[in-house]
């Protein structure tokens, strides 16, 4: 190995990493050609197509109806397409916002390939992190969402992103130049799936072997920095809409439609059910009021309906995990805007659905050797109880683990590699 500075050494390059890669783009690439197309039916990905032509042609983030200031999805995945769509349209005045979000997934699909290699190097040796990326670049979960407009792509890659500039074996607690960079992209990260502020916690608890002042100061300082990137956001929201607002204000929708009475386990139509009795309320106070009183409700009725909670936890864990061909469903806009054809859509729900599973049991017989990886591997199992953790508070769906699916692929490489790993943990020992 050639030594690099400060005494440590360096691998040498892997040819295999750019051939996983390579195919981790093709095969996306591929799919986008077969499944992309622009949703006409009203949903996420149609929202969040229409605030990135508004923030790419300088309307800000507004309603596409009425043209009023907003914050209820997060803006930072609108505003990253509308970003890089304003970016496209200065060399193709035609560029669409479809197409700024596939070039994005793209981007993104493949770095989650790569982060997955270089993760994986850190706990293991290359035979492993070439196992793990395999995995990923042909992951249907992962693939079939390249080619719609929802935010799990670009979050997934941006999860794998802060993970690997978080897990290093060379440090007990990173330093403050690190630290200041992991804050900006975790305030990145919370304004595009706030969902992600638990993990601080997680942080505390994994840097506790330095000592928990050293613990508790890093993460204090990754969270103010955090509350830093986010904080201007919050004012601008705070003032358009007449209430605080922190990030977004579809938190009481979420939490109406997985504690009510109606409640199922995963999403319902919120116009039938949470958005009823606000006739009264003027335009500009909607968002924050509903999102005030579908907060306040659900807590009440948590609060007095436990047994209840009980059953809707079992069923939202369910819906959570039960199958991996929601991104088939979301090309086809969930049938309301059909793209596939049929024998198309049968083989990749059935390929996703036996894919996942097997990797589920995979992922399962490794997290032993993640959790045994120290500080890397149980940041990597923090990150995946956050993102899996928080729809159960919520409702569960299946789109909701799609940024857990890296960190299982590094779980399950573990596994099919176990000999690689106990090499390896010799060596650490020895040295």
């Amino acid at each position: 190995m050639a030594e690099a500075g400060g005494g440590r050494t360096r691998r040498p390059r892997d040819p295999w990493l750019l051939a996983l890669v390579a195919l981790g783009f093709a095969v996306r690439a591929g799919w986008c050609a077969i499944a992309a197309r622009r949703p006409d039916v009203f949903g996420d990905p149609f929202t969040y197509l229409h605030h990135a032509d508004d923030i790419a042609a300088g309307r800000g983030y507004v309603t596409y109806f009425y043209a009023a200031p907003t914050a209820y999805f997060p803006v930072g995945y609108p505003a990253l397409v509308g970003g890089l769509l304003w970016a496209m349209r200065l060399v193709a005045g035609a560029a669409t916002a479809m197409q700024a979000a596939i070039v994005l997934n793209l981007v993104a699909g493949t770095a989650t390939v790569w982060l997955t290699y270089l993760i994986t190097l850190r706990l293991a040796d290359r035979r492993a992190a070439r196992v793990a990326a395999a995995l990923v670049a042909v992951f249907p979960g992962l693939v079939f969402f390249s080619a719609t407009a929802y935010v799990e792509t670009v979050f997934t890659a941006l999860v794998m992103l802060f993970a690997w500039m978080i897990s290093r074996r060379d440090e007990l607690v990173p330093g403050a130049a690190r630290l200041v960079a992991l804050g900006l992209v975790f305030g990145g990260l919370a304004l595009v799936r706030p969902v992600v502020l638990p993990f601080a916690v997680v942080l505390a608890f994994v840097w506790r072997h330095a000592g928990w002042r050293a613990s508790l100061r890093a993460t204090a300082t990754i969270v103010l920095i955090a509350a830093i990137v986010i904080t201007p956001w919050s004012i601008r929201s705070s003032k358009a809409l007449h209430g605080f607002v922190l990030v977004a204000t579809n938190t009481g929708d979420d939490l109406c439609t997985g504690h009510s009475s109606f409640s199922t386990g995963e999403y319902v139509d919120l116009g039938t059910h949470c958005w009823l009795g606000y006739d009264g309320v003027s335009a500009d106070h909607l968002e924050v009021e509903r999102d005030r009183a579908g907060t306040r409700g659900a807590i009440g009725y948590a609060a007095h309906h436990p047994t209840r909670e009980a059953t809707l936890l079992v069923e939202k864990a369910w819906h959570l995990v039960a199958h991996d061909h929601e991104g088939v469903l979301a090309v086809d806009s969930y049938g309301d805007q059909p793209v596939l054809p049929d024998a198309v859509r049968v083989g990749a729900k059935l390929v996703a659905d036996v894919w996942w599973w097997a990797l589920v049991l995979l992922a399962i017989a490794g997290l032993r050797a993640l959790w045994r990886a120290g500080p890397p591997g149980r940041i990597l199992l923090g990150f995946a109880a956050v993102v899996l953790g928080v729809p159960l508070v919520l409702f569960g769906g299946a789109r909701f683990h799609v940024p857990v699916a890296p960190i299982m692929a590094i779980a399950a490489a573990l596994t099919l590699t176990s000999p690689a790993v106990a090499h390896h943990a010799r060596a650490s020992r020895s040295r």
